[in-house]
């Protein structure tokens, strides 16, 4: 019964204006895929933090979502990061209608 409870829940929050959801590929420059990057997607007001987690699969694809977060001033840190390349930072704000799909490219870092 709680397992229904919990789905039906997860699937009305799905719907609200509360979720955000964040989806693309992870690519080098030379548009190849880049396989089990990291990427977070974080806020913090007032001592709360909304934060997600990802790794990108075999093609670079990644998907992630925040339910329950706010709308506000204070942006987003979207943050991708792989050994052997450049970490990936930007500050996002997001609205009801901000784009989705998000392809971020990555840097090789060479180590100097």
């Amino acid at each position: 019964m709680r397992r229904k409870f919990a789905l039906l829940a997860l699937v009305l929050l799905a719907g609200c204006d509360g979720y955000y959801g964040y989806e693309g590929r992870i690519l080098a420059v030379d548009g190849k895929p880049i396989p089990g990057a990291s990427v977070h997607f974080s806020k913090t007001i007032s001592g709360k933090t909304w934060a997600a987690d990802c790794t990108s699969d075999a093609n670079g694809r990644y998907a992630l979502g925040l339910v329950g977060s706010p709308f506000g001033k204070e942006p987003y840190t979207l943050t991708v990061s792989k050994n052997g390349f450049k970490t990936y930072t930007e500050a996002m704000k997001i609205s009801s209608n901000a784009p989705r799909p998000k392809d971020i490219s990555l840097e090789r870092d060479d180590g100097q």
